[in-house]
C-alpha cells in the first residue's frame, strides 16, 4: 500500500484521540459544559417529530446561515458552514493552492494549517511569533511579501498560545498583503475581538468560527465562515455537497437562540482560566502564559506532561523528548478538574 502512497504523504501519521480512560480530560479545548436545558429539551423534542431524517440535508444551510447572519449582523450570502471548522481550512487550501504555492502561518500555531498545505500540494513557511508569544506584524508582511504567498493563516486568539492580534494589527496586515488572508477566530467568544464588522472593507479576507469550544458543539462538529460574498461563491465551488447533517444544523441554530445562556457560561469559563492562571503562578518551577482564549500555555523543565498523564488527566503536550523544556497546553475545565491539575503539580514541589 505504501508504494501508492504519495511521496510527500508516505511519513504522515493519521491523527487518533488518546482512548485511556481520565479522571479530567483536558487536552482538546473543549467546554466543560453540555448542552443547556433549553437546546436539551428542544432537540428531544425536535428528534421525536422529525421524521425526515432519511433525506439528505439542506446543502445550502438556509435556514442556518439565516440565523448566524442575523445573530452576526450580516447577510446570509456572507456566511457558509462546514463539518467543524478543519473542513473550512481544508477547502480553503484546495481552492487556491497549485504545487508548491507558499502558505504563511505563525509558529507555533494551529497545526492544520500545516497539515492541510501539504495535502494540497503546498509548502509551508513558519513564521515565529515574538519571545512572548505575540505577534509582529511587520514579520508576517515581509515573509509573505518576499515568498509570494499564496495564502496568510492568523489565528486569534492563537492556538496554543493564547495570545491575539489587535483589530489595528490585523487591518495592518491585510492591506499589506496581496493574497487571501484567513482569520481564524476559533476561540474569539473568550476574547471579544472580531473583524467579522469589517468583512466587506476586505474582500481578501475570510473569519472562521466554530461551535466546538464555547458553545460546547465539538461533538456535532459545525463551524462556518464569514466574508464578502466574492469569497463565500470562490469557496463553494469545493464544499462538499451535503456536508453538514440536519442534526448538526438544528443543534447550531438552537444554541445561538439560547446564547444568552452560552454567554454566562463563556463567562465562567473565562473566570476559571484567571483562577487557574494566578494559581499556576505560584509554582516557581513553571511558565504559564496568559491567554485570551480557553486554555493556558505552560513551560517547565520537570515532567509536567508524564505526571499528569500517570494521574489520568489528559493534557495537549507539545514537548520533544530532546527539548530541555517541556511545553503543556492545558484546557480550562470545571473547578474539580482545575483542582486536580494543581493537585499534580502540588505533588511535584520540592
Amino acid at each position: 500500500m505504501k508504494e501508492w502512497i504519495r511521496a510527500d504523504l508516505k511519513k504522515f501519521m493519521p491523527y487518533h484521540s488518546p482512548e485511556k480512560p481520565c479522571v479530567a480530560k483536558l487536552d482538546a479545548n473543549e467546554s466543560p459544559y453540555n448542552l443547556s436545558q433549553n437546546v436539551r429539551d428542544n432537540f428531544i423534542k425536535w428528534i421525536q417529530e422529525n421524521e425526515n431524517l432519511n433525506i439528505y440535508p439542506d446543502t445550502d444551510q438556509v435556514e442556518l446561515r439565516n440565523v448566524l447572519s442575523a445573530f452576526y449582523n450580516v447577510e446570509p450570502q456572507n456566511v457558509i458552514c462546514t463539518v467543524g471548522s478543519d473542513q473550512l481550512i481544508d477547502c480553503i487550501t484546495r481552492l487556491f493552492l497549485e504545487a508548491g504555492d507558499v502558505v504563511v502561518v505563525p509558529k507555533p500555531s494551529f497545526s492544520m494549517y500545516k497539515n492541510t498545505t501539504v495535502m494540497n500540494h503546498g509548502k509551508i513557511l513558519e513564521v515565529e511569533l515574538e519571545k512572548d508569544f505575540s505577534y509582529e506584524e511587520d514579520k508576517l508582511i515581509d515573509a509573505v511579501k518576499a515568498n509570494n504567498a499564496k495564502i496568510l493563516f492568523l489565528c486569534s486568539p492563537n492556538n496554543p498560545t493564547g495570545t491575539s492580534l489587535t483589530i489595528e494589527q490585523m487591518k495592518k496586515i491585510i492591506e499589506n498583503v496581496s493574497c487571501p488572508v484567513i482569520v481564524d477566530e476559533a476561540y474569539a467568544e473568550f476574547d471579544d475581538v472580531t473583524m467579522i464588522p469589517y468583512i466587506n472593507d476586505y474582500k481578501n479576507m475570510m473569519v472562521l468560527r466554530t461551535f466546538s469550544k464555547a458553545y460546547g458543539l465539538a461533538g456535532a462538529r459545525i463551524g462556518y465562515g464569514i466574508a464578502h460574498t466574492a469569497f463565500i461563491e470562490a469557496v463553494e465551488i469545493v464544499k462538499a455537497p451535503y456536508n453538514l447533517s440536519t442534526i448538526s444544523q438544528f443543534l447550531a441554530m438552537e444554541v445561538i437562540k439560547d446564547s444568552e445562556q452560552y454567554k454566562s457560561r463563556m463567562e465562567e469559563i473565562k473566570a476559571e482560566r484567571d483562577f487557574m492562571y494566578e494559581q499556576l503562578k505560584k509554582f516557581k518551577w513553571l511558565q504559564v502564559y496568559p491567554s485570551n482564549a480557553n486554555f493556558l500555555l505552560i513551560e517547565s523543565e520537570r515532567d509536567m506532561d508524564k505526571k499528569l498523564l500517570e494521574a489520568n488527566i489528559l493534557v495537549r503536550s507539545f514537548s520533544i523528548e530532546s527539548d530541555k523544556v517541556r511545553r503543556i497546553r492545558l484546557s480550562i475545565g470545571d473547578r474539580q478538574s482545575n483542582e486536580k491539575v494543581i493537585e499534580v503539580f502540588l505533588s511535584m514541589e520540592d
